[in-house]
């Protein structure tokens, strides 16, 4: 099973336990209830995963070219043409974290 199948089940099974009231999303605040944070974060997650972004949206090939990078701020972004349709969408990528970080 991939990586990407493996996820596909995890974002199912915290929906499913989530939707059968299985997982709290409230704090002891009733104010504070993080329900859309997490049907969010999940709607955003299965969007993700339903992608093949190693194809082209268009015709679903594997073979494409992609312009240089545009770096603005913490978002980076490219153009990429599909080199069989010669359909062609910008793919961006907005930084998310650092780990790992050991000091020299």
């Amino acid at each position: 099973m991939t990586t990407k199948e493996q996820l596909k089940m995890l974002v199912e099974l915290i929906r499913t336990l989530w939707e059968e009231g299985r997982i709290q999303t409230s704090h002891d605040d009733p104010a504070k209830d993080d329900g859309p944070l997490l049907n969010s974060f999940l709607e955003s997650m299965e969007e993700i995963l339903s992608c093949d972004n190693a194809k082209c949206p268009v015709c679903g090939y594997d073979d494409f070219d992609g312009a240089p990078w545009d770096l603005n701020g913490s978002e980076a972004s490219q153009t990429v043409t599909c080199n069989n349709c010669g359909s062609s969408w910008d793919e961006v990528y907005i930084f998310a974290r650092r780990e790992n970080i050991t000091k020299g």
